[in-house]
């Protein structure tokens, strides 16, 4: 039988114990969230206004200052600087759940994130469903990946904490107090599980960058949309689709290719036109991937000497600098024409699909 005091969440897990509730996790973490506060504020200090020997020593200070946790079999005590005594602790507070990423920075410092994940053990990426601490200037390329260290190597998660506070906020706005954390782990996990772990995927990274510095809309839906059609299983995604999945493409993350696609093109196809979805799907890939390379290969006149030069040169000689070269190529007659089209053609592969 149930126990009908687990949380949602980890009900997917089949874990039958209580696990201590996302905000008591937090509060659990409390001294180490202030040691890392206190290092980075001195940290970005030295990097923005520099400073002496004496800023170092505190730094070194800082990072070598023991604190204690208390877990839930034992007290913890930590130092920033031994890594083994944080990663003990992390075990102890939040079981398989809390993942801390240290990354260092061309200045040789060190940078934190932590974070509270779910492991997807049905498919290829994890679940992050809440940041709890993250220093500035820690290195995210893609807001909806993070590599993460996974028994000794480095394997992608699908980032979804950034939804959580709009999340929350809908949870509030709907009259939902009771145990609303929890909710809002089930709602990730089970946007993560059915949809995002088929619409997204690390070797969208160009196209994704490409659509948002250069505000191509239709484009970036269409990826999604085409991306979980070939890649869901779809008869499962159909029974899993609830009124929180409707609301969270609807507001949350707008997005009204998958929107339009599960609330009424999933509902109302029959098992053969469900089985044909795929191969469909592929087919209109193949034809968005011709549009997006055309849009690609766009000329445009670049530089002092205004040399004539197709667009992905530029794009991959500044594939870290996009936000500034969007900016300015936006504008261009040649870019916006290209862009139209290519939106234009992502808009009629999203009829087709629905």
């Amino acid at each position: 039988m149930k126990d009908e005091n687990i949380g949602p969440y980890y009900d997917n897990y089949r874990y039958y114990y209580n696990k201590p509730s996302p905000p008591e996790t937090v509060r659990a973490l409390k001294p180490l969230i202030n040691q890392f506060r206190s290092y980075d504020m001195l940290r970005t200090g030295l990097e923005e206004k520099g400073g002496h020997i004496k800023d170092l020593k505190k730094i070194s200070e800082i990072l070598k200052t023991e604190f204690n946790i208390r877990g839930n079999y034992r007290n913890h005590t930590v130092t920033l600087i031994d890594q083994s005594s944080i990663y003990s602790m992390l075990y102890d507070v939040g079981d398989f759940d809390l993942h801390l990423n240290i990354r260092q920075l061309d200045t040789g410092m060190p940078v934190y994130y932590l974070c509270r994940s779910c492991m997807d053990y049905w498919e290829q990426y994890g679940l992050i469903v809440q940041d709890i601490y993250k220093s500035p200037g820690y290195p995210i390329d893609d807001e909806r990946f993070v590599k993460l260290m996974n028994a000794g190597h480095e394997v992608f998660a699908l980032r979804l904490s950034w939804f959580r506070e709009p999340v929350l906020k809908g949870l509030a706005k709907n009259g939902i107090k009771d145990d609303t954390e929890r909710q809002v782990d089930r709602i990730l996990y089970n946007t993560g599980r059915y949809v995002f772990q088929s619409a997204w995927h690390e070797d969208q990274r160009l196209g994704v960058k490409v659509s948002i510095h250069f505000g191509l809309e239709n484009f970036l839906h269409c990826v999604e949309l085409l991306y979980l059609c070939l890649n869901a299983e779809l008869c499962e995604l159909r029974s899993s689709i609830d009124d929180d999945m409707m609301l969270f493409f609807d507001q949350i993350y707008p997005q009204p290719a998958i929107h339009s696609f599960l609330k009424k093109t999933l509902k109302n196809l029959d098992g053969g036109q469900l089985n044909e979805i795929p191969q469909k799907a592929l087919s209109l890939y193949s034809r968005l991937s011709i549009s997006f390379s055309q849009f690609l290969d766009t000329e445009i006149s670049w530089g002092y000497h205004r040399i004539r030069i197709p667009l992905y040169k530029i794009i991959y000689g500044n594939f870290y600098q996009l936000d500034i070269v969007g900016r300015i190529l936006r504008e261009d007659h040649e870019v916006k024409n290209g862009a139209a089209r290519l939106e234009s053609d992502s808009q009629a592969i999203i009829r087709e699909i629905l």
